[in-house]
């Protein structure tokens, strides 16, 4: 499995790659006007280097990736021990879909603690149920920025397995170097 900087610079030279061919096919397969295209294609690369780079498959190791989250990292901490590494759940190509869920909860979570402290201070607000019904108003619709988004993220991930299933045959077939 490559190292996590190998990983980086693969996200950054396929997301280099997917902007011709994202901006072709959203103008011409899906029939986008060229501005509709150039946002969708600026979607689906952003999307993709956060995929690589904050939700990778590897975030559930405790290292570099769960790092980049700083004071945030502690929200990983739960799916670090419940998702074994390289687990169908983790490298299945289509997990970031379950980074994304994952995030959500979280974020609909302390959205709501934040509502139980303004509810206590009698404070009328509800930050997680507005969250809650945009995205899911968002998703439900089939919003394309959405829809775009988790393109850009599944594409991480299956440029990310593809990866370790590249440089795993490679260690097989020409064996791998001891470190000492």
């Amino acid at each position: 499995m490559p190292a996590a900087a190998t990983h980086d610079r693969i996200a950054l030279y396929t997301a280099g790659a997917f902007i011709v061919p994202g901006y072709l096919a959203l103008r011409y397969g899906f029939d986008d006007a060229p501005e509709a295209a150039y946002t969708g294609t600026l979607l689906i690369v952003g999307a993709h280097l956060f995929g690589s780079w904050m939700l990778s498959p590897d975030l559930d190791l405790d290292g570099r990736i769960d790092d980049r989250w700083g004071p945030f990292r502690s929200i990983w901490v739960p799916y670090m021990r419940l998702v074994p590494h390289r687990h169908f759940l983790s490298h299945s190509g289509f997990s970031g879909v379950l980074r994304l869920g994952y995030l959500y909860l979280v974020i609909t979570g302390i959205l709501a603690g934040l509502s139980f402290v303004a509810y206590l201070l009698h404070i009328d607000v509800a930050y997680h149920r507005a969250f809650s019904e945009w995205l899911w108003d968002t998703m439900r619709n089939g919003s394309r920025p959405a829809l775009l988004l988790i393109a850009g993220v599944v594409l991480s991930d299956l440029v990310h397995v593809i990866a370790d299933h590249i440089d795993t045959r490679r260690k097989r077939l020409f064996g791998a170097k001891r470190r000492r």
